[in-house]
């Protein structure tokens, strides 16, 4: 409590050294991830605050409408780091609004969801159109799980064993 109301007074410092120290003690980490991503997000440091909503919705045990504010705070950090360049960050951050606007029973969040998932469209239309010409179109990915939040496209995919022509392993 200490910790979020230092938050809302302004003192992130003091905020996120509350939150650092909680996260050793709480039976509710996935609650401890969020409020250490808000405190980032409102530093302007995205790619942690980006971080912070993705461990908290790595929470299994999640609450539905943390969930979708937690989408909804990722899609903003993504737009954020993307603004009118990065295809796969803007694709992502269009995922996580429109994941939110379906899990969310609060007004305000679907409100704000929906604005926001009309600019991520639009910075994700002006990018595709500033591409160099000749590059490789980028598609949308496959659909994916709707319960699983989107990928991190920054994070390097994880390389498993060469494979032959026929399928099997390469010794």
């Amino acid at each position: 409590r200490s910790a979020s109301e230092a938050f809302y007074r302004s003192e992130l410092d003091s905020a996120e050294a509350m939150y650092q120290q909680a996260e050793d003690r709480t039976l509710d980490p996935g609650l401890v991830a969020f409020n250490k991503g808000m405190v980032h997000y409102r530093r302007g440091d995205f790619r942690k605050a980006e971080l912070g909503f993705r461990r908290s919705l790595g929470d299994a045990a999640i609450p539905r409408e943390r969930r979708a504010k937690a989408l909804y705070n990722l899609g903003n950090s993504l737009v954020h780091q993307a603004g009118e360049k990065e295809l796969k960050l803007l694709q992502s951050a269009i995922e996580c609004y429109e994941m939110a606007i379906l899990e969310t029973v609060d007004p305000g969040t679907k409100d704000d969801a929906a604005d926001n998932l009309e600019i991520a469209k639009l910075l994700w239309a002006k990018a595709r159109a500033k591409r160099p010409p000749g590059e490789r179109d980028p598609d949308w990915d496959p659909p994916r799980d709707p319960k699983d939040p989107p990928p991190d496209p920054k994070k390097q995919p994880e390389l498993g064993p060469e494979k032959n022509d026929d399928g099997s392993t390469k010794q």
